[in-house]
């Protein structure tokens, strides 16, 4: 895979190399909402066509996947952006790929994410009236993104300093681990950890 084109003029957060028979793709991109639309771009020049968009809730936001496919290689690439729970809001990508249009309303319908730019963010699967998006989680039920994407031993191709999602947590104490768990909401430690 020629990665080297799929990065051009962006700085990613992390790469990370995946097995594709267990991942589905060939390699994790996580970028910023702010390059995302370039990377989108990077991809359509070097072949690759949109085949679905997934938003989850985890811990520290909701990770909004791009999965891509080649036309003409068996590489499949996924880009991946972290947006916050207080301000869900990513650049559509829907002007670069049709096909996110659909994708991106969905996503809004069920998360509450705000695609900006987008033609026609209306309700697509939900009633027009509904004030809810259902598909967001309370945060005792989030699972932070390390367990729900664990990088695999020797995986990470490149990642930003700052990017630390992925750094393992700090071994608790067991007096941490008691007062954590007897906290007056009733969080576990890691929405306490998150606030």
């Amino acid at each position: 895979m020629n990665l080297d084109a799929c990065l051009s003029g962006i700085r990613p957060l992390m790469v990370v190399k995946e097995d594709l028979l267990k991942k589905g793709c060939n390699c994790t991109i996580y970028c910023s909402p702010a390059t995302l639309c370039k990377a989108a771009a990077n991809m359509l020049e070097a072949g690759f066509h949109l085949e679905d968009i997934a938003t989850l809730d985890a811990l520290e936001g909701y990770a909004i996947t791009y999965a891509f496919a080649h036309y003409a290689k068996s590489e499949r690439l996924h880009l991946r952006v972290i947006v916050p729970h207080d301000a869900p809001s990513v650049p559509s990508i829907s002007a670069i790929f049709s096909g996110a249009d659909w994708h991106e309303r969905e996503s809004a319908d069920f998360y509450g994410i705000d695609f900006t730019g987008h033609p026609n963010l209306i309700r697509l699967l939900l009633p027009s009236d509904m004030d809810s998006a259902p598909l967001r989680k309370k945060d005792a039920a989030r699972v932070a993104l390390c367990k729900l994407f664990p990088p695999g031993p020797d995986s990470i191709v490149s990642r930003d300093e700052k990017f630390t999602l992925f750094d393992p947590e700090p071994a608790e104490s067991p007096k941490t681990a008691q007062a954590a768990a007897k906290t007056p909401s009733g969080e576990s430690p890691a929405s306490v950890r998150e606030g």
